[in-house]
């Protein structure tokens, strides 16, 4: 689990917030913050899906994040075109999705 208020410094930007939940704020035109609202997000939103005690880690390339949960498997959302989430299509996701075949992960980076 994150510690409170650990913040990822990616564009986008994500931090887990006091309460419990996935933030993220600035641009989003692809899905990396969440959601389907695509303009871009000047103060911390929600990230839809996922809660603190769901993380282990974050990441985020340019237009896709990633969290790693504690059973060792790995959600991803946002820029798919390339098929980056490995979720088995080609589809940008506005949610967090599970990225297929992977189990035990320890890190991701």
């Amino acid at each position: 689990m994150l510690p409170l208020l650990a913040i990822l410094l990616a564009w986008p930007s994500t931090a887990t917030a006091q309460e419990g939940r996935l933030k993220g704020w600035g641009a989003n035109e692809s899905y990396q913050l969440g959601g389907v609202v695509t303009n871009a997000k000047y103060k911390p939103v929600t990230v839809p899906g996922l809660t603190d005690t769901d993380i282990r880690s974050i990441d985020a390339g340019a237009s896709h994040s990633l969290a790693l949960l504690p059973n060792g498997t790995v959600e991803s959302w946002g820029l798919n075109t390339s098929g980056q989430l490995g979720i088995g299509t080609l589809t940008n996701q506005d949610q967090a999705s599970s990225v297929t075949g992977l189990r035990g992960v320890a890190a991701i980076c």
